[in-house]
């Protein structure tokens, strides 16, 4: 699995227009793009095409025909074009394998639009009616959120495993048998930050910025009783608050916070004889403060703190996050090396050190699988609880990364999947049932509508579902909920 991937990726959120001629004009609108490249001008020039892509998909009728034809749609993304009327840089970092990852500010015009559009002269259509385009707005803030932090996520998944260094702390041994044959030595390793613990929070933390939902805007999700969530950092000394607007979109952030013992436990320790990987019980478990710049806080109840990065409310009233800095300890882990006394005195010393990346990110999802080009990934979070009919149409309407063709998993795929990533502690799996893309030959009673009770039982094809608390799968009735995980495969 250690094979070097690469994907030029953007991914996008549409904004709410506060400032100048964009509030001035409906027409307009401001686009937060993410785009990857091996240069930043490759970086910018993904994002200037993704960003005009997912507008077009919303905003032009007919817009597949647009999208798939190369020539039409590459000439509304130059500046010629003058559709994008601004760009600006937020945030440009290089991150790990030289990708340059960028965030971009842009400025387009709906009317710059409709009016290309109709010099092609097709049957595509622009509908500017300001209803229409506050419904599209709105709509697409919400999808666009979920695929932002998604993405954004993956792709601090690599540079997360490069953020910490490692110290090895040996005991005095101790006997364990009464003829003293047997030994136990104390080992500590201690993760220490180093500085792509603040590439990383630095990234995020502007990310975030760039989609939360306004100041303004979250008085009129209070005045119309809309559901918004919190989400609070902490960083050198500095506290940011930011706004959401999906449950799902907190969920991916959960993913990613859940990673954080995988993280910090990419180590591997020698002994002069032999090599251990990961060893050890993760300690520094503790609550530690209740932040008190963040009002929106529910009255005596308390944000925790788990390994210096891990800060959330399990009903997700509110989330956080308390980045560290460099040169911080991020997490201990403690164990007994036990060996005889023959093992003992060839031993040369203990010597600890990073083990790299050991799991990639690649269009959208973590890598399961990649050989000679070909493979599967599973998308970074789940994307919700639902029955199997539900579940399948979910998947092929999800866009990550940029890339759309998701879909279930299989039985076999799934299996590997807890064996790479879930038993490895990565991207947030609950002990729970997920549903596979493989239905079973037999069916039973489903579980009908108050309405359809008069008609009789109801008949149910069975789908085979994956428990990773069990780590075996469990044929069920489709009607039934379980938890959804896309793969894509390429």
């Amino acid at each position: 699995m250690k094979v070097k991937l690469f994907i030029s990726l953007t991914l996008m959120i549409l904004c709410v227009c506060q400032h100048g001629t964009a509030q001035e004009s409906n027409t307009n609108l401001n686009v937060i793009e993410i785009g990857q490249g091996m240069t930043e001008p490759e970086a910018i020039a993904n994002a200037r095409s993704i960003a005009m892509e997912q507008v077009s998909s919303v905003f032009i009728s007919n817009s597949t025909e647009l999208i798939n034809n190369s020539d039409r749609f590459g000439k509304l993304v130059t500046e010629e074009a003058g559709i994008i009327t601004s760009a600006e840089k937020v945030i440009s970092k290089v991150f790990p394998r030289d990708r340059h990852v960028i965030v971009m500010k842009f400025e387009i015009s709906l009317d710059k639009l409709r009016s290309a559009i109709q010099a092609f002269g097709t049957n595509m259509t622009v509908d500017l009616n300001q209803f229409t385009i506050k419904i599209k707005r709105q709509v697409l803030e919400e999808k666009n959120e979920m695929r932002v932090v998604g993405d954004l996520t993956g792709i601090l998944h690599e540079p997360m495993q490069l953020s910490f260094d490692y110290e090895i702390i040996s005991g005095s041994p101790q006997s364990t048998d009464a003829e003293s044959k047997k030994w136990k030595i104390p080992l500590t390793a201690v993760a220490k930050t180093n500085d792509n613990i603040d590439l990383c929070a630095e990234f995020f933390i502007n990310t975030m910025k760039s989609i939360s939902i306004a100041a303004e805007e979250v008085n009129n999700y209070k005045t119309l009783n809309k559901t918004y969530f919190p989400v609070y950092i902490n960083y050198i000394g500095n506290q940011y608050s930011y706004y959401l607007r999906k449950d799902i979109t907190c969920r991916a952030l959960i993913s990613f916070q859940e990673n954080w013992e995988f993280y910090t436990r990419l180590f591997e320790v020698k002994s002069g004889l032999d090599a251990s990987y990961g060893n050890g019980n993760l300690w520094n478990y503790t609550k530690i403060y209740k932040d008190q710049n963040a009002k929106d806080l529910p009255d005596g109840e308390d944000i925790y703190k788990f390994n210096g990065n891990r800060i959330w409310n399990n009903n997700i009233t509110y989330l956080g996050f308390n980045f560290l800095t460099k040169n911080q300890n991020a997490a201990v882990y403690r164990w007994d090396d036990e060996r005889p006394m023959s093992q003992i005195e060839k031993m040369t010393g203990y010597t600890i050190k990073p083990l790299g990346i050991v799991s990639y990110y690649y269009i959208g999802g973590y890598v399961v699988k990649y050989e000679n080009g070909h493979g599967y990934v599973v998308a970074p979070f789940d994307i919700g609880n639902m029955n199997w009919e539900e579940a399948t149409k979910a998947c092929k309407e999800l866009i990550i990364g940029g890339v759309s063709g998701w879909d279930l998993p299989s039985e076999a795929e799934i299996s590997s999947i807890n064996l790479t990533l879930f038993q490895r502690g990565i991207t947030g799996f609950r002990p729970e049932a997920y549903w596979t893309n493989q239905q079973n030959s037999g069916s039973g009673n489903c579980f009908p509508k108050a309405a359809t009770l008069l008609k009789g039982p109801v008949i149910c094809p069975y789908v085979v579902s994956f428990n990773f608390g069990w780590g075996s799968t469990l044929a069920i009735t489709k009607d039934q909920t379980c938890h959804v995980r896309p793969i894509r495969r390429f």
